[in-house]
């Protein structure tokens, strides 16, 4: 699938979501699967599903509040939607980071030189 038509059905998805009143709870079924550990304790899951809601609904607030007035999206609303991107990619990489290293230590690998 080229990446212009999987952006448009990732599009479509995402409003129809929206739409549903489903997105944030969508997409912490995402992260669940993608960073929980599959032997994690339910309260560890709970937790983290706590902290993701949270997270989103700080991320919603900021945007609503940093965005300037009127309807149409100016260039400094660009720059800002373009630095939460930015920041959350670089969690993201530093996560990806962490939990490599975590997963490499819990093997009893060691490095060779």
């Amino acid at each position: 699938m080229n990446r212009n038509k999987f952006d448009e059905l990732a599009e479509k998805a995402i409003q129809e979501l929206v739409d549903s009143g489903k997105l944030v709870e969508s997409g912490w079924h995402v992260v669940k699967q993608s960073w929980c550990p599959p032997d994690a304790p339910p309260e560890q899951i709970s937790d983290m599903r706590t902290s993701f809601f949270l997270g989103a609904s700080f991320l919603f607030d900021s945007i609503i509040r940093m965005l300037e007035p009127g309807e149409e999206c100016t260039k400094n609303d660009e720059n800002r939607m373009d630095a939460v991107e930015k920041e959350l990619r670089e969690f993201e990489t530093q996560l990806k980071v962490k939990l490599a290293a975590k997963s490499f230590l819990r093997s009893g690998k060691k490095l060779q030189s």
